[in-house]
């Protein structure tokens, strides 16, 4: 009994999340950027976490000139327009946490 109480719930969480699929936002330059370049960090350093992959790529891209950085916004304009086609009607709307105070920056 428990078994199948446990099973409907899980089949009832996986329902209500495929009513309520969220549209991924479109890639920006970036990301794009990112993930081009991750790979080339896994290999130089295998054990390296996502936040230290992000602090690299991040100061990699404030580095790169910004005739090198032309191919990256090129693709995501691409994607833009990609996105725009499947999905006409999105619009980007944050869901807000209830309680939740935003970061001070300091």
């Amino acid at each position: 009994l428990i078994i199948k109480v446990i099973q409907s719930t899980t089949f009832n969480m996986n329902a209500n999340k495929q009513q309520t699929k969220k549209i991924p936002r479109p890639m920006n330059c970036f990301l794009a950027f990112r993930l081009e370049k991750q790979g080339e960090i896994l290999t130089r350093c295998p054990g390296a976490n996502h936040r230290d992959i992000s602090k690299i790529i991040a100061k990699w891209w404030k580095e790169t000139p910004e005739h090198e950085k032309e191919p990256y916004r090129e693709k995501a304009r691409i994607s833009k327009i990609e996105h725009s086609k499947l999905h006409p009607d999105y619009k980007y709307s944050p869901n807000k946490r209830p309680g939740h105070k935003p970061r001070k920056y300091v």
